[in-house]
């Protein structure tokens, strides 16, 4: 229960406007102070309830504090970021190491719950316990290598094609820690390029993405595109459509962005100006998952072609 506080923050999210949610989630509720604080209150609360129980209340505060901990320690190496200071700061923690949503991490500890549920004798829980707990560690563990390991890969292949840039970021594509993404910052753009740990050489080739910041030029001071900016930690590019302006924020990939398809990432939005009100809305991406896609998802990860 203590794991899951943190993410309550989600209860308000349908009240808001796209804008606030950004600011909301992994916001206020995934800071130190936070944690601190409600570790307290519902300690204290607890220490009242079970009186009896001859625990202390610095027992229930650190039973719910490492709970709550571990919930940010563990958001901290996904690439949407965590507002561990707030509100002091917002300045988002983000390690890029595991995906937002990864099965392979998560399910160690599912299972580990479901055993628990059902054996009663303790030893056997501890020993579940630090198996399962261990398993997920490790996976974790294995993606901070990887990430060192594609990042020199990245920048051998900087060097080898003589690309001058300002900065990149990298990230594993969804659910997994082999096939990496880099997104390199250069003058008016970006190059996205990626790289699977089965490659057979360090040569990768990059896409141009141009960043059109221009066509936001006479609004990149407002409220709106400041928090998409902050939100996008400066990865982003603008495309003009119809009557409107497309914001695609570069930090999170589709699962088809390997294909070249930029148009279905998860988080792009709508720009429109009426009567010099300005008006954002998130486009929901038309996913198109098939088993089709997701087979040549997995053969790019083996083999590149």
């Amino acid at each position: 229960i203590g794991g899951i506080i943190p993410d309550l923050d989600i209860t308000i999210l349908p009240f808001v406007d796209e804008i606030e949610k950004l600011q909301i989630h992994r916001g206020f509720s995934h800071s130190l102070l936070f944690a601190g604080s409600i570790s307290f209150l519902l300690g204290l609360l607890l220490y009242k309830i079970y009186k009896k129980r001859n625990l202390k209340l610095i027992h229930w505060f650190i039973l719910l504090f490492s709970s709550i901990l571990a919930h940010l320690f563990v958001d901290c190496f996904t690439n949407y970021g965590t507002q561990l200071f707030a509100p002091f700061s917002n300045y988002k923690v983000a390690w890029n190491t595991i995906f937002i949503i990864d099965p392979f991490f998560t399910l160690p500890l599912v299972i580990n719950i479901f055993f628990l549920i059902f054996i009663q004798k303790y030893k056997k829980k501890k020993i579940l316990n630090i198996i399962f707990i261990n398993l997920s560690l490790l996976y974790l563990s294995f993606s901070i290598v990887n990430k060192v390991i594609v990042d020199n890969v990245f920048e051998k292949s900087f060097q080898n094609q003589e690309i001058v840039y300002s900065r990149y970021t990298t990230n594993p594509t969804p659910m997994n820690i082999i096939f990496w993404r880099c997104v390199c910052e250069v003058p008016d753009g970006y190059l996205v390029g990626y790289y699977s740990l089965f490659d057979g050489n360090d040569y990768i080739p990059f896409k141009y993405i141009r960043k059109n910041k221009h066509l936001i030029y006479d609004i990149q001071n407002t409220e709106e595109i400041q928090t998409l900016i902050w939100f996008s930690r400066g990865y982003y590019f603008v495309e003009k459509e119809d009557e409107y302006i497309s914001f695609v924020n570069l930090n999170y990939d589709a699962i088809r962005g390997f294909e070249g398809n930029f148009s279905e990432y998860p988080f792009k939005y709508k720009i429109e100006i009426d009567s010099n009100k300005l008006s954002v809305q998130q486009v929901n991406p038309k996913f198109s998952i098939n088993w089709g896609m997701v087979k040549r998802f997995v053969k790019r990860i083996i083999a590149r072609e």
